[in-house]
């Protein structure tokens, strides 16, 4: 599932447009300096392992519409996408 960004304005943070205030565990464009026109391909959110002892981490992979770079990493546990929801 893509989700795009369609407000153009983050939702987890103040939108400061200073990279020395953001947050590094949350996702953004380092070529462009801005999670604005991020576009979000896939989010696995924290779950607990088969064996019910360890947290697995958030994830998300996602690409940029201006300059077309590509990246993934984790992220805080209670993050999601803006406008991210799951079907059932």
């Amino acid at each position: 599932m893509t989700i795009i960004n369609p407000d153009h304005r983050s939702t987890t943070r103040p939108s400061t447009g200073q990279l020395a205030e953001r947050d590094s565990a949350m996702p953004w464009c380092e070529r462009c300096g801005t999670d604005e026109f991020l576009i979000y391909e896939d989010f696995v959110p924290a779950r607990v392992s088969a064996e019910g002892r360890d947290l697995i981490p958030a994830s998300v992979s996602y690409s940029c519409s201006v300059c077309g770079s590509f990246n993934g990493h984790q992220v805080p546990p209670m993050w999601s996408p803006p406008h991210w929801f799951w079907y059932s």
